[in-house]
This record gives C-alpha cells, structure tokens and sequence, in this order.
C-alpha cells in the first residue's frame, strides 16, 4: 500500500472512533501561577545562595522560615515530611508539595518534579513560602544531593 492509502484509512479509522474526555491525568491542574512561583523557588533553592543562608524567597513571597515569619524556629524543617503534613495540618495549613528530585546522573530538565497535595514519604524540606493566609508551597528535594534547610537561622 501507498502512503496516501494508508493515510485515507488512518483517517476513517479515527473518525470512527468515539472521543470520550481528554486523556486521563495523574495530577491535578495547577495554576500557572503557582506552578512559575514553585518554578521560581526550586531554582532559588538550587542556586545555592538561599540555602547557604537560610533564607529563602520567592516572587515577593518571604520564606515561611525565615526569621519574623509563622515557622520561624518551630522544628517543622527538621521534620520528615509526612510529620510536617501533620503538624502543618494540625496549626491550620493547606499545604501544596512540591517535590524535586535530586538525582545525580539524570541530565537537568530530566529531573522529575511535581506537585501533590499529598506528603511524600522520603525526601527533606529544602523551603517553604506561604502563598496567601494558610496557604502553603513546602519544597521537598529527594535523592543523594537534597538539601536540608534551617528553620532557625
């Protein structure tokens, strides 16, 4: 068979076939906004400067650790974050992970990241920036090279 043959057919074939939804998605959809101002805060963190410090800020948001803000010296850097979910649940905070990993070896923008609103089970607290009232970004950076932040600096 020629191309335009194969073509022709490809082409009833898929004008036979019910179009049910979108494809399925394994997360849900994140505003564009917040997913620059995780953009933004991942890159701070990896940077090295912010961490090195201990402060932490993204587009104008302050780090929630940072001295004079809510979790300023509280412990909840230190904690795994599963224990963070708990306490962060517990003082009335609505939480948005995002979890970067840090693996050597995967070439940059392989990397996987991602957004959850469920705790993941390994990984460290790199930062943290509160979004609006109770809202809440935590960075979580997993494999060898993660970083750890100090919540009292």
């Amino acid at each position: 068979m020629d191309d335009q043959v194969l073509d022709d057919r490809l082409q009833a074939f898929e004008a036979a076939v019910p179009v049910v939804g979108g494809p399925p998605s394994r997360r849900p959809r994140v505003s564009r906004g917040r997913v620059a101002l995780v953009a933004f805060a991942a890159v701070a963190l990896v940077a090295g400067g912010a961490t090195a410090s201990g402060v932490f800020q993204a587009q104008g948001y302050e780090g929630a650790f940072n001295p004079g803000q809510p979790l300023h010296c509280k412990g909840v850097a230190n904690m795994t974050p599963r224990d963070a979910a708990k306490w962060l649940d517990s003082h009335g905070y609505d939480v948005t992970w995002q979890v970067e990993d840090t693996t050597p070896g995967v070439p940059k923008g392989q990397q996987e990241s991602y957004q959850t609103k469920v705790a993941p089970v390994v990984g460290s607290i790199a930062g943290a920036a509160i979004t609006g009232g109770h809202e809440m970004i935590v960075v979580i950076e997993t494999g060898p090279r993660a970083i750890t932040t100090d919540d009292c600096p």
